[in-house]
């Protein structure tokens, strides 16, 4: 069996996803990177189901097992999907009280690369995805650092170029400035190999 080419990139908000199929058409997938696709309720049909809007194509039976709750509903009540069609999904639990026009989230139960994999090669399950090779990338970590948020870091660089990255290039807004201020550098410590 041919393989899928997937390409996923994980940001801080959304994760994008290419896809090549065995036949070589390309797929698109975008999800937010809380594993979550949001919707809005066209109408509430009976005391568990759905019908729903939403700008992701997923196959009937995606969002099964998935987590369902209204967007700023008081509490943050939950419900989980225990059927999906194309646009209608049944609920368990209680009655959920809501109206045409409210905003949903469906949470997925895994990480949002997999959800985009699904979503771009069209399979149900992650148990159903397709033989494929998928590279993953991410800037996480790139705008952890930038925002200086997380764990101190290190620089592993060549031995005697501990200072290059304090020294940079020696850009600066004012040319002519005599005090010059330098941003605190992104690591807290610099290792030589």
């Amino acid at each position: 069996m041919a393989e899928w080419k997937v390409w996923i990139d994980t940001g801080g908000t959304f994760t994008d996803c290419l896809a090549l199929d065995p036949q070589g058409s390309l797929h698109r997938a975008k999800v937010l990177s809380s594993s979550a696709l949001r919707g809005v309720v066209a109408e509430q049909v009976g005391e568990h189901g759905l019908r729903m809007r939403g700008d992701w194509h997923a196959v009937p039976g995606l969002v099964r097992g998935f987590a369902f709750a209204i967007l700023g509903a008081q509490g943050g009540e939950t419900r989980r999907v225990v059927a999906a069609e194309a646009d209608f999904i049944a609920l368990d639990g209680p009655p959920l009280l809501c109206r045409a026009g409210d905003a949903f989230e469906l949470r997925c139960p895994h990480e949002a690369p997999i959800l985009a994999a699904q979503l771009a090669t069209g399979v149900a399950s992650v148990e159903e995805l397709p033989p494929l090779a998928m590279r993953l990338g991410t800037t996480r970590g790139t705008n952890a650092l930038l925002e200086r948020r997380g764990v101190p870091t290190a620089l592993f660089t060549t031995r005697g170029f501990a200072d290059l990255a304090r020294i940079g290039t020696q850009a600066r807004p004012d040319l002519f400035a005599l005090d010059i201020r330098r941003p605190a550098p992104l690591y807290a410590e610099v290792v030589e190999v």
